[in-house]
């Protein structure tokens, strides 16, 4: 490795010394030193350049790599376009890499074999006896390392020729790889834009803004905290059955209902709406609450006050009732203002049926004038069929029902 050209000279020097003898032998007689060819070629070893071997290495992993990126490439286009690789063909990276282990075996051979002359022939010289054989020996070798040094240069130029252009066709595929980055980068920039563009459009679609005035000015007005919970809710109240005509299934089926659109409402609260539907759903749970705390409130008031109202009636029926019996009466009129809607009190309402006829009086023989019975909203009504010349209905005037109809 690198000392190929060392042995330029094989001639003895005048000294009697040579370049493989550096001092002069004063014991011919002695043992001769010895050469082992196994620790010729451990420092053979020491001396290999490791260089080459990180470059190859690293221009695999770059290939590697640069393979990936462009298999990735390829798929996330969905194979909606073939990649040219025609700028590959110039390159050639197999036959160079493949070259350039041959080259390096057959170098590394011939090296060995030149080390191995040199090994085989200091063997002889150590041997011989005088230096006519020496001398010998020397011209029997020298070509033969001549050659082989020769040879070592010659591939050693070859491949370094060779790594030349190696590096050449490593850059020519560092532009390739990068070309096709920059391909990449630019497709996948388009494809993030058009899927930004369709994912806004979609969220339009189920987040947009509201426009319409009256919307915007809904939703900009403030609302006051909702408290935790729905409003407080009142009990049944037997009212609405007797008075409101309203029974207490129906009451419980619109508690649930209540309860159920509340339910629905907190779910739609915990999907991340934006633009107008969020706070159109703040609304919405907003207005429900308040709508029912007021609807809870009017109903719980109004039923309050038919109570009291139908209390008070009970009172005036009390006092009918009493002098109905005390002065026997079919009934009296209540309230005649309106001629065509009079209200009255009868004693026993199932003896009378629409157009069941009667005479007012006033006292026992003071005729005022003549009425006929109908079902209204507020029970048993009647009008006026005729009345008394000079003389008007009026409150607590006697109903007299004739037994037999005309």
């Amino acid at each position: 490795m690198g000392n190929e050209n060392e042995i330029r000279d094989i001639e003895p020097r005048d000294d009697g010394t040579s370049i493989f003898l550096p001092e002069a032998i004063q014991d011919p007689d002695g043992k001769p030193p010895e050469y082992s060819l196994n620790s010729e070629f451990a420092q053979t070893k020491k001396n290999r350049n490791f260089g080459f071997y990180l470059l190859v290495a690293g221009f695999m992993v770059a290939l590697i790599a640069g393979t990936l990126m462009l298999a990735q490439l390829i798929q996330e286009r969905f194979n909606r376009e073939e990649v040219e690789i025609t700028a590959f063909e110039d390159i050639r990276l197999i036959e160079i890499l493949d070259k350039a282990k041959r080259l390096e075996g057959e170098l590394e051979r011939a090296r060995a074999r030149l080390g191995e002359t040199r090994s085989t022939m200091n063997d002889e010289l150590a041997r011989a006896k005088d230096e006519e054989t020496k001398k010998n020996i020397r011209a029997k070798y020298g070509s033969r390392l001549k050659n082989q040094q020769h040879e070592v240069a010659g591939l050693q130029q070859k491949l370094d020729a060779h790594d030349a252009r190696l590096q050449e066709n490593i850059k020519k595929a560092e532009a390739i790889v990068g070309n096709y980055q920059k391909l990449h980068k630019i497709e996948m920039d388009r494809q993030k834009q058009y899927y930004e563009n369709r994912i806004a459009e979609t969220v339009l679609k189920y987040n947009p803004h509201f426009t319409e005035r009256d919307l915007r000015k809904i939703l900009e007005d403030k609302n006051p905290p909702l408290e935790k919970g729905v409003p407080r809710l009142r009990d049944y109240k037997k009212e609405l059955t007797s008075d409101a005509r309203y029974s207490e299934a129906e009451f419980t089926e619109m508690r649930k209902m209540q309860s159920d659109q509340q339910s629905v409402i907190r779910r739609l609260n915990r999907i991340p709406y934006i633009n107008s539907v969020a706070p159109s759903l703040d609304k919405i749970e907003y207005f429900s609450r308040e709508l029912t705390g007021r609807y809870e409130r009017m109903w719980g008031g109004l039923a309050d006050s038919v109570r009291v109202k139908s209390a008070q009636l009970g009172h005036f029926r009390f006092a009918f009732d009493y002098l109905s019996r005390t002065e026997p009466e079919s009934g009296y009129i209540v309230d005649p203002r309106d001629p065509n809607a009079i209200y009255v009190y009868l004693r026993a309402v199932n003896m009378v049926k629409d157009g069941t006829t009667a005479l007012v009086f006033r006292k026992d023989d003071e005729y005022v004038g003549r009425i006929s019975f109908y079902a209204g909203d507020a029970g048993i009504m009647a009008r006026v069929v005729e009345a008394q010349e000079g003389r008007k209905i009026q409150p607590f005037d006697r109903i007299l029902i004739k037994a037999q109809q005309e």
